[in-house]
């Protein structure tokens, strides 16, 4: 135990580690320069975890497998680790395995809950200098959006608009590579209304190489106001059909959606905004 988690940091080879006091308790055996991990109950500042598996040798430990189970008082202690992903100040618990090598990240069902919503990610995540892709099997649920919402805005992410207070959830395979990111069986509720997609998203902001087959439907298509910056009235919905962005037009393929009484499908071309140039689209009210 200790005043100063970097003592921690230099002992592990992790780097990044949150300042705060450490202790530990459980056991330590070496192999081959690494360590070996049993029933090791570590604790910096309010985070607790306990660790089973090993560590590999070297500053940036190769051959790491372990499982952890803890919590904590903020999802901010692992800020450091993750600098691209605002985490709020919330509790949380994890639980899951993880493992790393030259090659990238592989999690094994980890799990992170919180107050608001629990997510679950198992497969791939690959680093930045390697060759393969990322594949991830992910669900996202929790209790109330607009809940949600507002805490990862307490944490920074900018632009989060007035959400309804609803339930969500988000599930399927996302695979990310340099042409964008891969979409498979992925499936999303909120509240009562469902939204279904599969396909390719090209990359932000132009979305070039888009590829989307989407099947959506739900009794009140007003849930959806806040996240279109639109006023949508109260009405059944339904949606389906394929959208592409080969280039800088947009490809509508029997694009067929219902608000209400009306409906209206597209064929065709829509230019690229906001001159639309090019358009040529078929329109069936």
């Amino acid at each position: 135990a200790g005043p100063d988690s970097s003592v921690l940091s230099k002992l592990t080879g992790l780097e990044n580690m949150a300042d705060g006091s450490f202790a530990l308790e459980g056991e330590i055996g070496l192999f081959d320069g690494g360590y070996q991990l049993h029933q090791l109950a570590v604790r910096v500042a309010e985070t607790r975890v306990t660790i089973d598996g090993r560590i590999g040798a070297g500053p940036a430990p190769a051959d790491t497998r372990l499982h952890i189970e803890g919590q904590g008082e903020s999802l901010a202690f692992f800020q450091n680790h993750l600098p691209d992903i605002p985490l709020p100040e919330i509790p949380f618990e994890i639980t899951g395995g993880l493992s790393f090598d030259e090659t990238g990240l592989s999690l094994d069902r980890l799990e992170i809950g919180t107050e608001t919503m629990r997510l679950s990610v198992h497969g791939f995540f690959a680093g930045e200098e390697s060759t393969a892709a990322t594949e991830l099997e992910l669900t996202l649920n929790g209790d109330d959006l607009e809940q949600s919402g507002a805490a990862m805005a307490a944490a920074g992410v900018e632009g989060i608009p007035n959400l309804p207070d609803k339930a969500f959830s988000v599930t399927g395979r996302l695979g990310i590579d340099e042409t964008g990111y891969l979409l498979r069986g992925v499936e999303a509720h909120l509240g009562t209304g469902r939204l279904t997609v599969d396909g390719r998203l090209g990359p932000f902001p132009d979305l070039l190489g888009t590829d989307l087959t989407l099947h959506g439907d739900g009794p009140d298509a007003s849930l959806f106001t806040s996240l279109t910056g639109g006023e949508i009235p109260v009405a059944p919905f339904q949606l389906r059909g394929r959208v592409e962005r080969p280039d800088a037009n947009f490809l509508f393929n029997d694009f067929f959606m219902r608000l209400g009484e009306y409906r209206v499908v597209l064929d065709g071309t829509l230019g690229e905004p906001p001159t639309l140039a090019g358009t040529d689209l078929d329109f069936r009210a």
